[in-house]
Formats: C-alpha cells, structure tokens, sequence
C-alpha cells in the first residue's frame, strides 16, 4: 500500500510506515510542501494510488460529498502525543491493512476502528 501523509501528522510516520512493509510520502515532501492544498493533495492520491492519511475532518466530508480521495485513513485520537499515535498505529495495522483493501474510509479511534465502504451520499 503506499500512503500520503497530511501536514498534520509528523514526518516520521513515514519511517514507521515503511517498516510495515509500504510506501509513504509525505505532504512536506511534494512541491508546495506544507503549503499544498487539500484539493492538491487528493490529486497526487489520485495520481499515485494513495491512501491519504490525514486528522483533517475536511477529507472525511470530501469523501462523503465527492467521493474523492478515494481511500483515507481518518486520524481520529483528538491533540495526542505522537508516540501515542504510532502506538495506537501499530496495534490497529493488521486490521487497517485489512479494511482498506474494501474500504473507502478508515477511522482510527484510540479502541476501535470504524469502517465505511461507500464513496459518497450521491
């Protein structure tokens, strides 16, 4: 799987998603950097066949209008610390790996995870 990982999120979950086994980039890395653009961001998912990774609420309500990006990893632990973030990561990874084979989104809460495979409301 190969991920994008909003300005949001620290840079080194690059590294802890390539020691998962995938490929990441993140949002700092293309063009515009930190300054590129949600709608930019999703065309580089789009582009490159990745699951953006992202604690934006303005992505999960894309999906539900537009269907666009077409798979997302919803970032949803509030203000945590990032070692609590990787933490919570790798105990879900095997069923987020799992989920995002059929699903569309992918909620990641501290206990549980919540899954939706349709695109949007149309």
């Amino acid at each position: 799987m190969r991920f994008l990982l909003d300005a949001h999120l620290p840079r080194s979950l690059v590294g802890f998603f390539k020691q998962h086994g995938h490929e990441a980039v993140h949002v700092s890395t293309l063009p515009n950097g930190y300054d590129t653009i949600d709608e930019d961001i999703i065309i580089y998912a789009e582009n490159n066949d990745c699951i953006v990774v992202s604690k934006d609420s303005d992505f999960v309500n894309a999906v539900r209008a537009t269907g666009k990006p077409g798979k997302l990893l919803a970032i949803k632990l509030g203000n945590c610390s990032n070692a609590l973030l990787m933490e919570t990561l790798a105990d879900r990874m095997g069923e987020i790996e799992k989920c995002m084979i059929e699903a569309v989104v992918v909620e990641l809460h501290q206990a549980f995870l919540v899954v939706s495979t349709q695109r949007s409301a149309e």
